[in-house]
C-alpha cells in the first residue's frame, strides 16, 4: 500500500470511530430529546461538562407525564404534585453521577458530597436550580429550569 492509501485508511477509521461515539452519546442521553427545545442544548452541555470533569453521568428521568408524576406523588408524598413538576414541562432532569473512584452520587447522597463535586455550582453557572436547595425536601440529583 502506498502512503496515501494508509492515510485514507486512517482517516476512514477515525471517521468510523467518531460516528460510533456520536451514536453512543445519542443513545446514552436520548432522554434529552424529549425535553423542551429551549433547554435541551443547555442540559446537553451541562452533562458534557460534568463528564469533562471526569465523572460518568446517567439520566434517570427527564420529561414525564402527568400520570407518571401522579404515581410518584402516591409513592412519596414529598414528591411534586401532578401539574407542578418541571419534569412534566420538559425542563427538569434527575441524574446519577459516578466519580472516577466509582463513588455514586444520587438522590440520597449527602448534600456535602454533591457540593464537593462542583456539580451544583456548575448547574448554577448554567442558570439551573439544584434540587439540593429545595426547602424541606432535598432532591440532590434533580436539576431544572424554572420559568415563571
Amino acid at each position: 500500500m502506498t502512503r496515501r492509501d494508509w492515510i485514507t485508511v486512517i482517516v476512514i477509521l477515525l471517521l468510523v470511530s467518531m460516528l460510533s461515539n456520536a451514536l453512543k452519546r445519542g443513545t446514552k442521553w436520548e432522554k434529552l430529546n424529549a425535553l423542551h427545545s429551549s433547554v435541551r442544548r443547555s442540559f446537553f452541555n451541562f452533562l458534557q461538562d460534568i463528564e469533562r470533569a471526569g465523572y460518568r453521568v446517567s439520566i434517570i428521568s427527564a420529561k414525564r407525564s402527568f400520570q407518571e408524576q401522579k404515581i410518584l406523588k402516591e409513592e412519596d408524598p414529598r414528591n411534586a404534585s401532578p401539574g407542578t413538576s418541571t419534569h412534566e414541562y420538559g425542563t427538569g432532569i434527575d441524574i446519577l453521577v459516578y466519580a472516577p473512584s466509582g463513588k455514586r452520587l444520587g438522590k440520597h447522597s449527602p448534600r456535602a458530597e454533591w457540593i464537593a463535586s462542583g456539580i451544583p455550582q456548575l448547574a448554577k453557572a448554567y442558570g439551573m436550580r439544584w434540587g439540593g436547595n429545595f426547602k424541606g425536601y432535598a432532591d440532590n440529583n434533580h436539576f431544572d429550569y424554572l420559568f415563571t
